[in-house]
């Protein structure tokens, strides 16, 4: 439970009539790749990795199919693997659209984005998929 305090903790950020909310941006991410014949994702966690980058992963039985956005392709991962990849994808637009309000804030979520591809490159077995659904 500490973990996902600590997600909305570090990823909310309202500024203005804008608010930025990782999570819903997250789940909204699967929404929009994920295949039809894949498992829904109905319930999530947190993970955290080395450096403190965080991730959320959808707990669901059996791999997913997400589809590469301009790609017209389509790749088959384990659901740790697909909850990289769409906090990946979702850390990239919200850090962009953040970085036009306040650069100083948009740190937080470029450095997770670093920080999170960082560790996959090195520790999961899965980082070419992840990077060729985000690419």
């Amino acid at each position: 439970m500490i973990e996902w305090a600590e997600f909305y903790c570090k990823f909310f950020f309202a500024h203005g009539n804008k608010m930025f909310n990782l999570e819903n941006i997250i789940y909204s991410t699967m929404e929009q790749l994920i295949t039809e014949d894949s498992p829904e994702p109905v319930t999530w966690g947190v993970k955290k990795v080395d450096g403190a980058a965080m991730y959320l992963c959808p707990e669901v039985a059996g791999n997913i199919t997400l589809n590469s956005p301009g790609m017209m392709q389509s790749y088959t991962l384990t659901p740790d693997a697909a909850g990289i990849a769409v906090t990946l994808f979702a850390l990239s637009h919200v850090a962009g659209a953040v970085y036009e309000i306040s650069e100083n804030r948009a740190e937080i979520f470029i450095e997770n984005f670093h920080g999170l591809r960082d560790w996959a490159s090195h520790h999961h077995e899965e980082f070419n998929k992840i990077m060729a659904v985000i690419d």
